[in-house]
């Protein structure tokens, strides 16, 4: 079924980690302009060839490439990974005469590798042998460099691009750029971006290389998650005024990517534990644009820079000395920082205070009765810091997530940001559940800022049992209520919760975790985790019901009989109405029974996703009151729904540790009705032999439009799949009528007889192929083109031009403008820059255009009538304040 035809398209981007030579993995960049139809697809790293370390034995260390994570702002792409491979790439800390440590000098001891070593020590890129360690079969790994690749779409408006030879739409990647050296192993990078402001990263890096864990979690094991002392986390960024900066002639096509001409800001530390007894992993790094005019660009923006990781804790009494029962040995923190994105090492105030300690997110840990605990030794005495002060205890907390928005989008609540992370008793593999904590706007700066963090913490995973089977080792049965929002983490010892996700429109929250009853039996294929949402209204203050909704919720949830193995289903109704709560809800519904068990059949939730759909896509037409206004493209797609988001989880074989299939569901009402009760798989091929995982999602801000990519295995290797989805739910047969607009002149004009007025229209929807028609009003010939270009009025008199399409379906649209053609010449008009008589809009859009021009400049668009002022020979911001006075005049008068 033919849905739609248009004349523009949207490019399509991706980026994934491919193996290609010696056995080690390249990062490729895929771009598609016909959704997704066909890719052209970029080897961005190209280093799998190439060796920057030789190991002990003499053989080369490749270089691969690890996870590779990208953003997408406007038409500019960037992309970040780490790589075994540390040489070329042009680093800024190499340009500016520091070979050894990234930027840092020696007026900063604290910034060296160890503080007790000479600068002249560190010689690059070092490794770890894992030998010693009881991983022979890895032997030694030379440590991982940060590496950035940018990319940009063309558009009609990069002259010097389409002089190069390139065309509107063309995908370029410039040449990678590395950041660091290897002189500390880089790991678990995270990208952040904000239109018209810039792009940031952050990593960690240790000192003695990648730890491995013990696999005792979800994970593999060589995550990160464990690290050395002195294990930091760094950032970089660059700003969208330097990022597509690039050294004369731009090469055209094929001749080579274009190299940067303004490096990433050299990388500092975020965290000070270079030192302290303890290390930073898994950083987010999230930015959100705010408006920044200056005198040159009254359009410009910065960022705010949202920074969350966690940071292990140390024994005070050392190793060998254990704390007591309400201490928690060697835990973690969540860390959290946030500044202006250009100025890392300054708080949220911007003065020059130093924020790399950090804050600490999580609270203290209290009883039942709400009682702040302390660290204690066995005895039960107090452990006191460096200033005799008792220490409090805490749970230990990984795994942070920040689910924000922007400060113009918050609703009543006034809910900016929400820290959600994993919290518990002991360490990975053990039970924990999902905290959170709210951050509203108050005052003015930096509504992100930490003093914005509102008192304590909710329990958003918790439950209560109902019924205890097996000798009290199993839970049969529990509830979620409102009174589990304040429950601790050790109130309910059987159950887990992780992978938590998020999303945030205005007052409306939609969350996501995954969930077992009984952690225990889980590990032994006998329980499995399920996928639950819940929903808030007003900010995450409170989880009810649609308080707008006129019908019931139903919940399925898996409940376990007492005499068997097996799990049969229970179906609520939750009623509508204000301050109705409403508990989790099970999405995935994956039940385990005696069969499975027996058959090795048990699957088990992993990897779910849950993302509301993107902001509204509009396009830039400047106007005299305001040079940044914004409008609609046109298409319905492009204009944000805030009641829908889509949700997608995988599932994976317990005994087999073989992944299953993806599935995807999407909501079109904040929750209340899913348009998938029977959940599709995503490529739809059911059979066993074909296994998926690792999905990502995006979709259209109407969220017509679902796109994923996902890894997909067989037993002969794997591939990235890629499929777009439209839900029948959001098609429809209604008239699709095409828009006509003329966009030159974009008012009515006054000329002299004999004089050009140069016309140009566009149209946006309509059914292919369209028919296009210009009727000057007698005033000059008839045209069937879209843009007539100079069309000359030879005759006085006034005539009505109408700019007429119609597309194949017998839809109609038409616009009109007006020219006047005076008798006698137009006297001169001060602030008239197109000599149509008139101040207007176009008279603005042209010194908007010109602004920096100056007189002799290759490229043109210097005007000569607009330089009244200020620097002679060039356009600049004092010109424009007079041709405002001169625009402001004429609309008062």
């Amino acid at each position: 079924m033919l849905v739609e035809e248009r004349n523009t398209a949207k490019p399509i981007v991706a980026c994934y980690a491919g193996e290609t030579a010696n056995g080690v993995h390249d990062v490729f960049g895929a771009v598609s302009r016909d959704e997704g139809q066909t890719w052209h697809i970029t080897n961005l790293s190209e280093s799998a060839d190439k060796s920057s370390f030789t190991h002990a034995n003499g053989t080369p260390s490749y270089g691969h490439c690890r996870k590779p994570v990208f953003q997408v702002k406007g038409n500019r792409i960037f992309v970040v990974w780490s790589s075994r491979y540390a040489a070329e790439g042009a680093p800024r800390y190499e340009l500016e005469g520091d070979p050894h440590n990234m930027g840092l000098n020696e007026e900063e001891p604290q910034n060296w590798q160890r503080e007790e070593e000479a600068p002249e020590t560190l010689v690059g890129q070092q490794s770890v042998d894992y030998t010693d360690m009881g991983f022979s079969a890895i032997g030694e790994v030379a440590y991982s460099a940060v590496w950035a690749c940018r990319g940009v779409i063309v558009t009609k408006s990069m002259t010097a691009w389409l002089n190069a030879g390139y065309s509107a739409g063309d995908i370029v990647w410039f040449q990678p750029e590395r950041l660091t050296s290897g002189v500390r192993d880089a790991n678990q990078l995270f990208a952040g971006g904000a239109g018209s402001a810039g792009f940031a990263l952050t990593w960690q890096e240790d000192p003695l290389g990648l730890r491995p864990g013990k696999a005792d979690g979800p994970g593999h094991g060589w995550g990160g998650a464990i690290t050395s002392n002195a294990t930091d986390i760094w950032y970089s960024y660059i700003t969208w005024a330097d990022m597509l900066k690039t050294p004369s002639p731009i090469p055209g096509p094929g001749e080579g990517r274009p190299l940067v001409s303004e490096q990433m800001a050299l990388p500092v530390r975020i965290s000070d534990n270079v030192d302290q007894n303890t290390g930073g992993a898994r950083p987010n790094c999230f930015l959100q644009a705010y408006a920044s005019p200056t005198d040159e660009n009254p359009c410009a923006k910065s960022a705010w820079a949202m920074i969350a990781y966690t940071e292990r804790r140390t024994n005070p009494l050392g190793k060998q000395e254990p704390m007591g029962p309400a201490s928690v040995d060697e835990g973690k923190n969540v860390m959290y920082h946030t500044f202006e994105f250009t100025k890392p090492l300054a708080n949220s105030e911007d003065s020059d205070a130093n924020v790399r300690a950090g804050n600490i997110v999580n609270l203290q840990r209290t009883d039942a009765d709400g009682t702040p605990l302390w660290l204690t030794d066995w005895s039960g005495n107090y452990i006191l810091d460096e200033e005799g002060e008792k220490m409090p205890a805490y749970y230990n907390c990984r795994r942070p997530r920040l689910i924000m928005q922007g400060k113009s989008a918050v609703g009543g609540s006034k809910t900016v940001m929400l820290m959600i992370y994993k919290a518990g008793l002991g360490d990975c593999g053990h039970g924990s559940d999902i905290l959170m904590r709210r951050c509203v706007v108050a005052g003015d700066g930096n509504p992100y800022k930490f003093e914005n963090f509102q008192p304590g913490e909710q329990n958003l995973s918790s439950t209560t049992v109902t019924q205890m089977g097996f000798a009290g080792l199993r839970a049969l049965e529990w509830e979620q209520t409102v009174e589990n929002l304040g429950d601790n983490p050790e109130d309910n010892d059987l159950d887990d919760a992780r992978a938590h996700r998020g999303a945030i429109r205005g007052d409306f929250v939609a969350f996501g975790y995954t969930y077992t009853p009984n952690l225990e039996m889980s590990k032994k294929g006998y329980d499995t985790y399920n996928f639950y949402l819940r929903r808030s209204f007003d900010g995450g203050q409170t989880w009810t019901t649609d308080p707008e909704g006129t019908t019931a919720v139903e919940h399925t949830e898996n409940f376990y009989n007492a005499c068997s193995l097996d799990s049969y289903q229970v179906t609520t109704s939750y009623g509508p109405g204000v301050n109705v709560f409403e508990p989790a809800r099970n999405m995935s519904l994956v039940t385990v029974s005696e069969a499975d068990i027996a058959n090795e059949a048990v699957q088990t939730v992993i990897e779910p996703r849950l993302v509301a759909v993107p902001g509204s896509i509009t396009i830039t037409k400047p106007s005299p009151d305001d040079p940044c206004k914004k409008e609609p493209t046109g298409y319905a797609e492009d204009v944000q729904d805030p009641n829908v988001f889509y949700m997608t989880w995988a599932t994976k074989y317990f005994f087999t540790d073989v992944e299953g299939k993806a599935h995807y569901s999407f909501t079109r009402d904040r929750g209340q009705t899913l348009g998938r009760w029977e959940f599709d798989s995503l490529s739809g091929d059911l059979s066993p032999d074909v296994r998926e995982a690792e999905c990502q999602i995006r979709m259209t801000p109407d969220g017509s439009k679902f796109y994923a990519a996902w890894l997909e295995e067989t037993d002969s290797g794997s591939d990235i799949v890629f499929r777009r989805i439209l839900p029948g739910e959001f098609l429809s047969i209604q008239p699709n009528p095409p828009i006509a607009s003329i966009d030159s002149p974009v008012s009515d004009v006054t000329i002299n007889a004999g004089a050009p007025v140069d016309f140009a229209g566009s149209v946006t929807n309509g059914t292919l192929p369209l028919t296009f028609g210009w009727d000057f009003g007698g005033g000059a010939p008839s045209l069937a083109v879209e843009d007539p270009g100079p069309v000359i009025f030879e005759t006085a008199g006034t005539y009505v031009v109408t700019f007429k399409v119609a597309d194949s379906e017998g839809l109609e649209s038409s616009a009109s403008v007006t020219v006047t053609v005076a008798s006698g010449p137009v006297a001169p008009v001060d602030g008239d820059l197109n000599g149509d008589g008139e101040v207007d809009g176009v008279d603005g859009a042209l010194l908007m255009a010109a602004l920096g021009a100056c007189e002799g400049e290759d490229g043109g668009g210097y005007i000569p009538e607009a330089d009244y002022g200020g620097v002679e020979g060039c356009i600049d911001p004092v010109d424009y304040g007079i041709w405002r006075s001169y625009y402001t005049a004429v609309v008062h008068e």
